[in-house]
């Protein structure tokens, strides 16, 4: 067990981060339930006994978390963590147990296969999109142990990836016997064989998953895909009021282990692009402030994502009336902006980025003259009528000046441009 460093959270309080050591003891049958593999975070508070007081599963997979929680409480932790709280990250179980490349290369399933022998196949041969040998090793598990999670997951899975409706039998089956078992519940609901009158109840169903003793971080994640679902379905006051939910428990995530909530931030910049469309200031500053804190945290966020936050709080700043800090993030792109433009696509097929016309045009409309700014944004699809990004930039323009549907048509205009070319050029 080792404190490994330090993590600064939203709040910008500091919480440690200790890094379980220990073996973790699973069934076969759980360790081996194909899955994203990710690491298992925890908050936990000791008493000054160092006994477990508070165990919050805050991200990984759910029957890992479950499975681990009784080790956690019954370990006896380093004296330096009494009386303290902090986040506990143990290693994902099964990348610790998946590595053996003699495995895949040499296994082979055959019903007299050992038992054993067949979880570690199956989920060591699970390739999305190429998982026939895993589908023969979870056929050999049901036939001697017909209850296995691992198996019914795994066929599952494979159903899905070959666009077969034998999925939901093995899924509604798991969810029978494992309620715990959330992204089971998860793929139940997001069925692509729902019939028009389920697409209906899509939101209301994931709804009912936040009902249940989730990590939080997949709370963030379904708390997300029921606000995208309400939007879709043209429910936008009732999207708004999850976004505020969304939002909430985003900055609570951000507060704990700020890395598990590094994936939503362009959900978050769209998020306040729509409250600021609707007139609800305040809710944007904050969805964009998540973003923000985000982007500060994360590396990987592009110059081309800060400066859209950047300038969407800008905008709702100014008109919230604080036009000091406003003003100081215009003037901190008023020319910093010209080193996101990329140059011009010169060959057929050659993918075009951000051109001058909608960079400079987003500038103008957030912070200097929107009529110029729209009318940059128009010489650019004019210009380039194949690319997606004018249109991106704007669908912006429109939801800063209220127009929900047109700056919606402007993204699927974008969306159906980006997807045409990647269907031409994607693979050359």
């Amino acid at each position: 067990m080792s404190v490994s460093k330090k993590t600064t959270n939203a709040q910008g309080s500091v919480l440690p981060v200790v890094d379980w050591t220990e073996e973790v003891s699973l069934p076969d049958d759980t360790l081996y339930v194909r899955h994203q593999t990710d690491s298992l975070i925890f908050l936990v508070s000791l008493d000054n006994e160092r006994k477990v007081t508070t165990l919050r599963p805050i991200s990984g997979f759910s029957l890992y978390l479950g499975g681990v929680a009784d080790q956690i409480k019954k370990f006896s932790f380093s004296p330096s963590l009494a009386d303290k709280t902090f986040v506990l990250r143990i290693p994902d179980p099964l990348q610790k147990n998946n590595g053996d490349a003699k495995l895949y290369y040499s296994g082979v399933c055959t019903a007299t296969t050992d038992l054993r022998r067949l979880y570690q196949l199956g989920a060591v041969f699970w390739r999305p999109n190429d998982n026939i040998e895993a589908l023969h090793c979870y056929k050999y598990i049901l036939d001697r142990n017909p209850s296995s999670v691992a198996a019914r997951y795994g066929t599952a899975k494979v159903c899905i990836d070959k666009k077969d409706q034998c999925a939901f039998a093995y899924l509604q089956s798991l969810v029978a016997s494992n309620p715990e078992f959330i992204e089971a519940r998860e793929l139940t609901i997001q069925n692509p064989f729902r019939s028009e009158k389920e697409d209906a109840t899509f939101a209301a169903d994931l709804g009912k998953l936040l009902d249940l003793d989730i990590p939080l971080a997949e709370r963030v994640s379904i708390l997300n895909s029921q606000a995208f679902w309400l939007e879709r379905q043209d429910k936008i006051d009732d999207a708004m009021r999850v976004i505020k939910q969304l939002n909430a428990t985003e900055s609570e995530l951000l507060g704990i282990y700020p890395s598990a909530a590094f994936a939503y931030y362009t959900e978050a910049i769209h998020a306040g692009l729509l409250e600021e469309a609707k007139g609800a200031y305040e809710d944007a500053i904050a969805s964009y402030r998540i973003a923000d804190t985000v982007a500060a945290s994360d590396r990987l966020v592009p110059d081309s994502s800060r400066y859209e936050i950047d300038l969407g709080l800008a905008r709702m700043l100014r008109k919230s009336g604080d036009t000091e800090d406003s003003k100081a993030l215009c003037e901190a792109w008023s020319k910093r902006w010209k080193k996101l433009v990329t140059r011009p696509a010169h060959r057929p097929g050659e993918f075009r980025e951000d051109g001058i016309g909608e960079v400079e045009g987003r500038w103008e409309f957030s912070c200097g003259s929107p009529e110029k700014g729209l009318q940059l944004i128009e010489d650019a699809i004019k210009k380039d009528p194949e690319s997606h990004t004018p249109y991106t930039a704007l669908a912006q323009y429109y939801y800063s000046i209220g127009e929900v549907e047109k700056g919606r048509d402007a993204e699927a205009t974008a969306s159906r441009l980006l997807q045409a070319w990647e269907d031409r050029w994607g693979d050359q």
